[in-house]
């Protein structure tokens, strides 16, 4: 609304400048909204054209190759974790083996049932002194503490001279620090 028209309607000065400024008060109010609406639609513009840029980018991507790669990283752990349960799992029975006095920790190991044997928390092998038991109960040589085994003697054959061995065959059994034994 115009000025001249509310004085044309018969309106005094004092009328129409009240009216003038309410009028400007509801303008400069909806001025305000609609800058605020203004600010929030340029926002979500910016927030639109935004998206419509990482939509763009991950398009580019290859989403199949991603997932492909992730489950082959998830192998490669689930195989590195197999792998060092498996070397803890060994460095156990070694050390048990050791503890146990065998003298040969690949022929006792062999005797043993190690599907049987699982590693627990506390780095021990649950059923490996039952078997370690039964092994040495069977095999009682192939641990320390058991009757070591009779030293061979060599038998010369008889030859000539007092003692029946020659003096090469002498020797030998001398430096090799056997028992000289001939035959008669």
């Amino acid at each position: 609304m115009k000025r001249e028209e509310l004085e044309k309607r018969g309106l005094s000065k004092a009328q129409v400048d009240y009216i003038m400024a309410e009028n400007g008060k509801d303008v400069e109010a909806h001025k305000a909204k609609t800058t605020a609406a203004e600010g929030e639609l340029a926002g979500l513009k910016e927030q639109l054209s935004q998206a419509a840029r990482q939509i763009e980018t991950l398009q580019g991507q290859d989403a199949e190759g991603a997932r492909q790669s992730a489950a082959q990283w998830q192998q490669k752990f689930e195989q590195a974790q197999a792998e060092s349960t498996q070397l803890r799992f060994d460095h156990a029975l070694e050390n048990a083996l050791a503890g146990a006095g065998a003298r040969n920790h690949k022929s006792v190991r062999a005797l043993l049932d190690t599907q049987a044997l699982t590693l627990a928390e506390d780095g021990s092998l649950p059923g490996l002194a039952e078997q370690l038991q039964k092994i040495r109960q069977d095999n009682d040589f192939l641990f320390e503490g058991s009757a070591p085994a009779a030293r061979p003697a060599i038998v010369a054959s008889a030859r000539a001279g007092t003692s029946g061995l020659d003096a090469f065959e002498a020797g030998l059994l001398k430096g090799a620090r056997l028992e000289t034994k001939s035959k008669e």
